[in-house]
């Protein structure tokens, strides 16, 4: 058995400081795992939302072409009619042209709503209340 020495149990004996920079160590570890697991889900979500609007922009534009198909054709020169009910190269660009534009503009109206609800989200008190 090992004799007790009073002059090295002072030393030997946690501090209250190696405790708290244990707590705070911990703490810190706790805040890293949970900035890691923030990114990784951000993340993985960024590319579901990505994949799934791509999806749907190819989906509305097979839409599109298949009920320009039905309508009278891929190309009216190719049947040898020059009806404008067909389905032209130059239509469909101009369908996806018009589709961009009105998603431009709907983030925009987005990026303004937001910006006023940061200007209206502070909350002003003048400094004569107090």
């Amino acid at each position: 058995m090992e004799s007790l020495n009073l002059n090295t149990l002072a030393t030997s004996l946690p501090t209250p400081y190696q405790n708290a920079e244990k707590d705070l160590l911990n703490n810190f570890k706790a805040a890293a795992l949970s900035i890691t697991t923030l990114y990784r889900s951000s993340r993985s979500a960024s590319k579901r939302a990505y994949n799934a609007g791509y999806a749907a922009a190819c989906n509305d534009l097979l839409m599109m072409i298949q009920q320009g198909v039905s309508v009278g054709g891929i190309d009216a020169s190719e049947s040898g009619s020059s009806s404008e009910s067909g389905m032209t190269i130059g239509k469909v660009m101009d369908w996806i042209e018009a589709r961009m534009e009105a998603i431009k503009s709907r983030e925009e109206e987005e990026d303004e709503e937001e910006e006023k609800e940061k200007g209206t989200s502070y909350f002003y008190c003048p400094l004569e209340a107090f």
